[in-house]
């Protein structure tokens, strides 16, 4: 009698035991599964993109238009494909090569966003499309530091006018916006020219809370 008795009891602790595994282990699936839900939410569907755009400082792209057309040839004679920055996010403007005026303030606003991202910052690149197919002006390249990091294309394997295409916005002119392309190689965003900083921070740091970096 006392023998079944224990036989039921180490049943009763074994059955006890199992549940809290199962419950240890749903709770590890959730805690380290969801960003890796979310990304793939994000990569097969576009209602999260248009969640995201009732709340966010810059104008949505959809559907996200892929950065192609590359390799690109860069200022320092380097070939780079936007495949670099996979994982990453990348913020891109197209200008003169003389970069003065709004061009000159929106780079060094990508730069003080980057800076002011923090620790994340290393997931962020910058680069700079040449509209007249031209490296930065030597007054350019001096300019505090501000263009130092900062990729510069000039050549495409695709026809500038195919690539100017893809920036090519209804509500605003292409020329000094702010895009903000993302971990997958799509342009998926943009910023009018007279954007403030803290408008693209604002959005950085949601998107990093949505899509934490690996």
């Amino acid at each position: 009698m006392n023998q079944a008795s224990d036989n039921d009891a180490n049943h009763s602790d074994a059955r006890s035991r199992g549940k809290k595994a199962l419950w240890v282990l749903f709770f590890m699936a959730v805690a380290f599964g969801a960003p890796y839900l979310a990304v793939y939410t994000f990569i097969n569907s576009d209602n999260l993109l248009t969640s995201f755009g009732k709340s966010n400082q810059g104008k949505i792209i959809s559907p996200a238009r892929p950065l192609d057309g590359g390799p690109f040839k860069l200022a320092s004679g380097e070939s780079f494909s936007i495949d670099e920055h996979k994982g990453d996010w990348t913020l891109l403007i197209a200008g003169n090569s003389e970069c003065i005026g709004q061009c000159r303030d929106n780079v060094i606003s990508m730069r003080q966003v980057r800076l002011a991202i923090g620790v994340n910052r290393r997931y962020i690149h910058r680069v700079f499309l040449s509209l007249d197919s031209k490296p930065f002006s030597a007054k350019v390249v001096d300019d505090d530091g501000f263009f130092n990091g900062m990729k510069n294309i000039v050549e495409t394997d695709a026809t500038l006018s195919e690539l100017v295409s893809k920036l090519s916005v209804e509500s605003g002119p292409t020329e000094n916006s702010i895009y903000l392309v993302d971990f997958k190689g799509n342009i998926m965003m943009y910023y009018q020219p007279d954007i403030e900083p803290k408008a693209i921070l604002h959005d950085l740091e949601r998107l990093f809370k949505v899509f934490p970096p690996k």
